[in-house]
């Protein structure tokens, strides 16, 4: 079962979590193609703390991933997106 009930949505060849998610993604392409984002990509992933070790034991890293990330041609900023219904 799905996290809160919501169903898959498949887009252009791409599965998401939930329509609200898949929208946004409508919606960003629109916006690349009028060209007030470049460089969109789909579930990127951010490392928060690299793997380490306290003495013999192997602690792995923590990771972040976003919906969501593009760059605004507007700013040059890059823009970390996640969509959430609540």
């Amino acid at each position: 079962m799905a996290k809160y009930k919501n169903k898959k949505v498949i887009v252009a060849g791409h599965e998401f979590d939930s329509n609200l998610e898949a929208k946004r993604y409508e919606e960003l392409l629109h916006l690349g193609a009028e060209g007030r984002i470049k460089d969109l990509r789909l579930q990127p992933e951010f490392e928060l703390i690299p793997p380490f070790y306290i003495g013999k034991k192997k602690f792995r890293r923590a990771v972040y991933r976003a919906d969501f990330a593009y760059i605004d041609t507007v700013t040059g900023k890059e823009v970390v997106e996640d969509a959430k219904g609540f």
